[in-house]
C-alpha cells in the first residue's frame, strides 16, 4: 500500500492511501451497517397501570408490535465560559448533563386500544377527567392530584438487532413516563394512511446495558411492554 509522508509543526504524519479491497473486509468484519428497522421497545408495568382493569394490563403485553418508529435517546452536555488566565480567550468547559426526550411513534389500532393504554397512564400520573367532580376518585387519585414518581415511571429498554436477529445495542431510559400525547390530525382526504400518533417520553437518564443481560420476563415485576 502507498504512502504519503508530509510534516506539520515537526511532527511526521503517514496517510494511508485507500485500498477498497480493505474498505470491503472492514465492512465485512463487522456484519456491515446497522439496519434501522430491526428494533423491540419494552418496559415493565408501573405499579399505577397494574391498579387498572384488566383489558388494559392484557393489553401492554402486545403494545411493542405498535411501536413503529423510536429515536435513540441523545446526551448533550452543558457548559460555561472560562477566561483562563482571568483576561484573553473566552473557553468553554463542561458544566452539566442533558438528555434529549424519548420519542416514539405508535400506530393504533381500530379499537383505539393503543391510544387508551397511554391515555390511561397519563391519567394514572395526573387526572384531569373532571366530569363527576373534582373530589371523585378515579384511577387511584383524585382530579388534578398528581401520583409518586415511583409508582408511575418504568425504565424503557431499546433495543437493536443485527440481520441474524442477535442483540447488538441495549439502551435503557431510567423512571421514564408519558409525558407527553401530541395532537393527532385527521383528514377526509386521507383514505390510505392509518393512525399514528406520538408519545414523548421524560425520563431520568440513561446507559447501555450488557447485550448478554437478559431483560425481565413480562411481569416478573409487573407487566412487560
Amino acid at each position: 500500500m502507498g504512502r504519503v509522508g508530509s510534516k506539520s509543526r515537526n511532527k511526521e504524519t503517514t496517510i494511508m492511501a485507500f485500498n477498497i479491497n480493505n474498505f470491503i473486509a472492514e465492512v465485512n468484519v463487522r456484519k456491515g451497517p446497522m439496519r434501522t428497522n430491526k428494533f423491540l421497545v419494552t418496559f415493565p408495568l408501573p405499579a399505577v397501570m397494574l391498579r387498572q382493569q384488566q383489558n388494559i394490563v392484557s393489553s401492554a403485553r402486545t403494545m411493542q408490535y405498535w411501536c413503529e418508529s423510536v429515536n435513540l435517546p441523545g446526551y448533550l452536555i452543558g457548559t460555561h465560559d472560562v477566561r483562563r488566565w482571568t483576561y484573553g480567550p473566552v473557553e468553554k468547559r463542561a458544566l452539566t448533563p442533558s438528555f434529549t426526550d424519548l420519542q416514539c411513534t405508535f400506530i393504533n389500532d381500530n379499537q383505539s386500544t393503543v391510544l387508551n393504554f397511554f391515555q390511561t397512564w397519563q391519567q394514572a400520573i395526573l387526572p384531569h377527567e373532571a366530569t363527576r367532580g373534582i373530589n371523585t376518585l378515579q384511577n387511584g387519585g383524585y382530579v388534578y392530584e398528581l401520583n409518586y414518581k415511583q409508582d408511575y415511571a418504568t425504565d424503557i429498554h431499546i433495543i437493536v438487532f443485527d440481520e441474524a436477529r442477535k442483540e447488538t445495542v441495549h439502551v435503557v431510559c431510567r423512571e421514564a413516563f408519558p409525558a407527553q400525547l401530541p395532537d393527532t390530525p385527521f383528514s377526509w382526504a386521507d383514505t390510505n394512511n392509518v393512525m399514528r400518533f406520538p408519545v414523548v417520553f421524560h425520563y431520568l437518564d440513561w446507559y447501555y446495558q450488557s447485550t448478554t443481560s437478559p431483560v425481565a420476563p413480562p411481569f416478573e415485576t409487573g407487566g412487560s411492554f
